[in-house]
């Protein structure tokens, strides 16, 4: 590229490029975990996580949000640099007290090391100043200042062989400290100084350049932010609307793990109002929704009155696991001077619910919905998702009124955008929400456009991470970083920082070398990718140029940008077929173990089986053989009660006679009673006795009762026994009239 077709750019586009790169290569979570372990090293005392935010602002004037430390602490305990104690304290483990402890020694020999031999060269050719103070002076004023000034290219310094530049020189204000006449020597000493192949020099220029690095992840300062927003193209401006668990959230109404976030959002919104300008909305019918949440908690909670002791016992008894408006209301009771009652806590929300947003910076869209809510769009989107409902469980399946609310909403603020939208920049209207099914909604929503797009709905976390560039770095965390921090980073690997720093230098270059370019569109497309990589995509090397060139032609043709739309179309769709080729491999080797499997449980079933058919077999076989036994048995039994007892009723039929006539007889001598009369009427009752004897033990005998022998015995019994008993009273009576 020839001389004319290279341009400097302002330092504020040089850093806002660094800033980019570092951030989508991760730097910015090396710097979050650096910060905490520095923090903990230096306190020397667990610290929970309020500790910890409290910590980095007043140590290095740096504000963290509650899901960038959580995560970080994540990294950090999955590496064994940090252990978490019951009370959700953490420390430093001994393995990072150890790593630190080396680096902090091994950071300051490399500087004893490196001031030596730079105050050896000052004497050795240099007497007319003091080591000491020259060494001093060449850190602070000019090797510092050099490497906030060259950046990535620093590594240029330290990478090539003996390179010249005139940086060095045109930043060595540490000179001018000193007579005129030695300035050249000056010159000469920082040169020789600044030897490529010294090792130490390598490693100790590594070390500044690494610390600075991770300075510029954080933003950049107040007067570069400035400068940016003016030159920039892209209106500035955030309209978020407000889901209902969200704005709840902002109000403090419930106790949700979102509450932190909402808390840190509102903080950065206002911190940042110099360079965007944001309002806070709620969608119509969201008021409508929130109203019916909080009739519902009414209801629930009507006539209730909590004493601050009993909201501070029921705090305790459930361990926190309290949520929703009942735990806030809980919280509330607890914090409260007096007793306070569910009506009183919940009556601001009932009787003015649009004021009380309005008290914390949020109004409501007032314009008519109607057309979107009767939206032929809006009721397919409806019915698409109540069919997905299905996957949950019902208690956790989302009503109507709910369904419906969300789908307007997402499709009220999407219309709100231009019709065409790829830059975060221009999407102006956002939603705001912790619903991860609404944010599923609209990434599907999303996806199914032909077009790039931006998402509608987007988590606060997220929204923080978008806006972090915004935040201005101050003076103080500059120092502190140079002072504090970076005598206690670990020792560099160089391959690590050739690789960003070589990312770095080639945006550079390719900004550097489009004259044609201006300035204003520059900071569009950097600012631009710096809100891409504060949404948490990560994106390969070949995707980055891919949005860097694709926002180039967007300001320089849009013919050729429809063209490279096209080819980067084609390339994704290749690379999701060679995606789907690989996984139907992975599927088709799947399936082939699956179905062997399968062969051979289906083998082992049918073994199975036929094992248990022939014990079925053989069990019928015995029951069988068992059931022919137990029949002969009972046959057996049969034959010889019908023979046994036809015996016993032949022999008991003239002992009961006998008996009963020798009775009588026996009586009528007692009375006086003489004659065969007496025996006769014996003879009858041992013969009625006989009869009733025989039916009562036959009955009782299954084998008897049925014998047909005994069922004409039975037929013909009555007419016996009244024969009998006929002629037994006949003969009686003849007695009784006699004797009378």
């Amino acid at each position: 590229m020839n001389s004319s077709d290279h341009r400097s750019l302002p330092p504020e586009l040089v850093a806002l490029i660094h800033h980019v790169e570092l951030s989508e290569s991760g730097w910015y979570d090396q710097l979050i975990d650096q910060l905490l372990l520095s923090l903990l090293f230096l306190n020397d005392s667990p610290s929970d996580l309020d500790d910890l935010k409290a910590g980095l602002h007043s140590n290095f004037d740096f504000s963290a949000d509650d899901n960038t430390l959580r995560k970080s602490i994540t990294r950090l305990k999955s590496a064994n640099k940090l252990a978490e104690a019951n009370d959700q304290s953490f420390s430093i483990t001994d393995l990072a007290m150890r790593d630190i402890r080396t680096a902090l020694n091994d950071n300051d020999t490399l500087d004893q090391k490196v001031s030596q031999r730079f105050k050896a060269l000052v004497t050795e050719d240099i007497t007319e100043v003091d080591p000491d103070e020259c060494w001093e002076s060449f850190c602070s004023d000019c090797l510092d200042p050099l490497v906030a000034k060259l950046g990535a290219r620093t590594y240029e310094l330290i990478a090539a062989p003996k390179t010249h530049t005139s940086d060095v020189y045109s930043i060595g204000s540490c000179a001018d400290k000193f007579p005129e006449n030695i300035r050249e020597k000056l010159y000469t000493l920082f040169d020789k100084f600044l030897d490529t192949e010294n090792q130490d020099v390598r490693n100790f220029v590594l070390n500044r350049l690494h610390c600075y690095l991770l300075t510029l992840t954080v933003s950049l300062p107040e007067e570069s932010l400035s400068r940016l927003v003016k030159k920039s193209k892209s209106n500035l401006q955030l309209k978020l609307f407000l889901d209902t668990n969200f704005m709840f959230s902002i109000l403090d109404l419930h106790e949700n793990p979102a509450n932190p976030v909402a808390r840190d959002l509102t903080k950065l919104l206002i911190t940042i109002k110099n360079h965007v300008h944001s309002k806070l909305y709620v969608f119509p019918p969201t008021i409508d929704e929130a109203n019916r949440t909080i009739m519902a908690v009414h209801r629930e909670l009507d006539r209730i009155e909590v004493s601050p002791r009993l909201g501070r016992i029921t705090k305790a008894t459930m361990s926190g696991s309290s949520s929703g408006i009942m735990g806030r209301y809980l919280r509330a009771a607890a914090t409260s001077s007096s007793t306070l009652s569910a009506n009183k806590f919940l009556e601001p929300y009932l009787n003015d619910l649009i004021s009380v947003l309005r008290g914390v910076r949020v109004e409501i869209f007032n314009e008519n919905t109607e057309s979107t809510l009767g939206s032929q769009e809006v009721l397919d989107d409806i019915h698409d998702v109540q069919d997905s409902q299905i996957q949950y469980p019902k208690d956790r399946q989302k009503g109507f009124e709910a369904i419906r609310h969300d789908v307007a909403l997402w499709h009220f603020v999407s219309q709100k955008r231009h019709v065409r939208v790829d830059s975060p920049l221009d999407a102006v209207y956002w939603v705001v929400t912790v619903d991860q099914r609404l944010i599923r909604f609209d990434k599907n929503k999303v996806d199914s456009r032909d077009e790039v797009s931006v998402p509608v709905c987007v988590h606060p976390a997220t929204l923080i991470q978008m806006l972090r560039l915004w935040t201005p770095r101050t003076a103080l965390f500059d120092s502190a970083m140079l002072h504090c921090v970076r005598s206690l980073l670990p020792r560099t690997n160089e391959t690590d920082t050739e690789v960003v720093t070589l990312k770095i230098l080639s945006s550079l270059a390719r900004f550097e070398g489009v004259d044609q370019l201006p300035e204003a569109t520059v900071s569009s497309v950097l600012l631009n990718r710096a809100v891409r990589a504060g949404m948490d995509r990560v994106l390969d090397p070949i995707e980055q140029n891919q949005l860097v060139r694709d926002a180039l032609l967007d300001e320089l043709s849009s013919a050729k940008r429809e063209i490279d739309d096209v080819r980067n179309r084609e390339a994704e769709a290749d690379a999701k077929l060679q995606q789907a080729l690989s996984r139907t491999q992975e599927l088709f080797q799947l399936q082939e173990s699956k179905k062997k499997a399968v062969e051979r449980l289906e083998s082992d079933l049918q073994n199975e089986r036929n094992w248990s058919k022939k014990l079925a077999s053989d069990f019928q076989k015995v029951k069988e053989r068992h059931d022919r036994q137990k029949m002969e048995y009972n046959r057996l039994r049969q034959r010889i009660a019908r023979i046994i007892f036809p015996v016993l009723v032949l022999i008991s039929a003239p002992v009961l006679v006998l008996s009963f006539a020798f009775g009588t007889e026996l009586m009528g001598d007692l009375v006086g009673v003489q004659g065969h009369r007496s025996t006769i009427i014996g003879a009858l009752l041992g013969c009625s006795c006989w009869a009733v004897l025989t039916k009562f033990v036959g009955e009782r005998i299954s084998w008897i009762r049925d014998w047909k022998i005994f069922q004409w015995f039975l037929s013909k019994k009555k007419a016996v026994l009244a024969i009998l008993g006929a002629i037994a009273v006949a003969i009686v009576s003849k007695l009784v009239w006699e004797y009378w």
